[in-house]
């Protein structure tokens, strides 16, 4: 889509609302409660730092937990502060009731987490940063595997019905639909053996279709018992980053590849404190990012809403690519990621 709108001058102040549930209501929710809290975290540092070069908002901030019965009362806070930009809901209950409202009121909607949204309620302000499986799905396919003669073996788990299983199905009817050669399997950790017999010396790719850890734990186990520099494995960041590490050539997909710098880790530690070491996605950098592109990224008085210089934003874990799809604007961007047994590092699709 082509974005003619002018970038947002330094001397324009949003008004920025967050929907967030920064306050646990019960004990479940709290672990919940604190990835959310990190997402504020991250916002408030991007903030900060959009401050340093000349930009400004207006921010507020409006408690919304999983079981809220006030969201009505909620949005109706937004009309008194003439929100330009509302970044959440968090949970996917809320969508229908906060869109409806966003919509009606032509006010720019940012969902970070929810990758199912009604289209009912897409509209032209409509940012959707967590792309449908499907669509996401499809995207991948065609980009990594569609235009590449390698040797593919698809591997399927009996009994499986997860996130793997379908990739894999839809892999199979999309080298079936480009006339490409591949072999389907099902295995199990005892019938490695006949798998391997079946691997030519080309490059190959071993497709397992599972995104259950136990699933494939014990295979990648098998594996590395050979010395196969020709074989990449494809696996699934759900797997979680010490599966990933199990076998030395293993590629995923992400959406997210954290790149913070160390000016973020020092900032964040005289802001908060020590920052709790997770390994993948990080909740703050999300925060960061979507509040820099709520900040530079948009124009909520033009049409197109985005503005010509998003592609120069320092995002610090996604790059989000934003094309304008049945009445919405959906981030298709996502890493290719490659585990070499020393670091994760991005490959090219």
């Amino acid at each position: 889509t082509s974005i003619n709108s002018q970038p947002t001058t330094p001397n324009s102040k949003l008004n920025i609302a967050y929907l967030l549930p920064l306050i646990a209501e019960t004990t479940n929710e709290e672990k919940n409660t604190q990835r959310f809290i990190e997402f504020y975290r991250g916002a408030i540092l991007a903030l900060n730092d959009a401050k340093k070069e000349g930009l400004s908002a207006n921010i507020y901030t409006y408690n919304l937990p999983k079981s809220t019965n006030n969201i009505d009362s909620i949005l109706l806070l937004l009309n008194d502060k003439k929100i330009d930009i509302v970044i959440g809901p968090a949970y996917s209950e809320q969508l229908n009731k906060v869109l409806s409202y966003t919509k009606e009121h032509d006010i720019t909607t940012i969902i970070p987490f929810s990758s199912k949204i009604d289209s009912t309620y897409y509209f032209p302000k409509l940012i959707q940063f967590n792309p449908p499986q499907d669509s996401l799905f499809n995207t991948v396919l065609k980009n990594t595997f569609a235009h590449r003669n390698l040797q593919y073996v698809l591997a399927h788990f009996k009994n499986c019905n997860n996130k793997g299983e379908i990739f894999t199905n839809e892999l199979s009817k999309l080298l079936t639909e480009n006339n490409k050669q591949f072999i389907e399997t099902i295995i199990k950790p005892e019938s490695v053996d006949s798998i391997i017999s079946k691997i030519s010396s080309d490059t190959t790719i071993l497709i397992l279709g599972s995104s259950r850890i136990n699933d494939v734990a014990p295979i990648l186990d098998s594996l590395n018992r050979y010395q196969l520099p020709n074989l990449q494995v494809w696996g699934f960041e759900e797997w979680g980053a010490n599966i990933l590490k199990k076998y030395p050539q293993t590629i995923y997909y992400s959406l997210f590849y954290p790149n913070e710098t160390e000016k973020y880790k020092n900032t964040y530690k005289n802001w908060f404190g020590t920052r709790k070491q997770t390994i993948g996605a990080k909740y703050d950098l999300l925060g960061y990012d979507l509040t820099m592109l709520a900040l530079k990224g948009i124009n909520t008085k033009k049409q197109p809403i985005l503005n010509p210089q998003i592609s120069n934003i320092n995002f610090l874990q996604s790059k989000p690519k934003l094309e304008y799809i049945n009445n919405r604007w959906l981030n298709t961007n996502y890493y290719l990621l490659f585990w070499d047994n020393i670091s994760i590092k991005e490959i090219s699709k």
